[in-house]
């Protein structure tokens, strides 16, 4: 369900046959991750833009671009440790193979032009540029196993936070 708090209703509703793991929006889109499954929809009218099969992904990433000028949308792909990156306004598609384990977390930058991924194990953050997906920094967190919760770039993408 789709609540405007301005007008105190619902204004729109998806109905699914899985468990929904997370949802990610933006005043243009829906995007709802499923088990195995990303789907995407126009906002206003809840029409159902694209869909395609993920790897297994318990802990609902995704990751859309916030910034309106483009439309980014990252996912783990159908190979562990591999991020699907879509860019919607290039219409193309990007496939990372990021680690060799599974996905821990991802982060796009504001405009989308750049993807932080980190594996299960959090030993290692890796940065990405999304529309060529070539490798642009590697970062060691250390050599001890740790659960990575979240990656989140600053506004400029100087900085990253994990």
């Amino acid at each position: 369900m789709i609540w405007d708090d301005h007008q105190n209703k619902c204004i729109g509703e998806l109905s699914f046959r899985q468990r929904v793991i997370a949802v990610k929006l933006r005043r243009d889109r829906v995007v709802v991750a499923l088990l195995s499954r990303v789907y995407v929809y126009r906002f206003s009218d809840l029409a159902l833009l694209d869909q395609f099969n993920t790897l297994n992904n318990p802990k609902g990433l995704l990751a859309l671009s916030p910034s309106s000028s483009s439309t980014v949308l990252a996912c783990p792909s159908i190979t562990r440790g591999h991020v699907r990156v879509e860019l919607y306004d290039a219409r193309k598609s990007t496939l990372i193979p990021a680690h060799e384990a599974e996905l821990g977390a991802i982060a796009l930058n504001e405009s989308g032009s750049k993807i932080a991924t980190c594996s299960e194990k959090g030993t290692l953050i890796r940065v990405y540029e999304t529309h060529s997906g070539s490798k642009l920094r590697e970062l060691r967190r250390g050599t001890e196993r740790a659960e990575i919760q979240s990656l989140c770039f600053s506004q400029s993408s100087d900085w990253l936070a994990c």
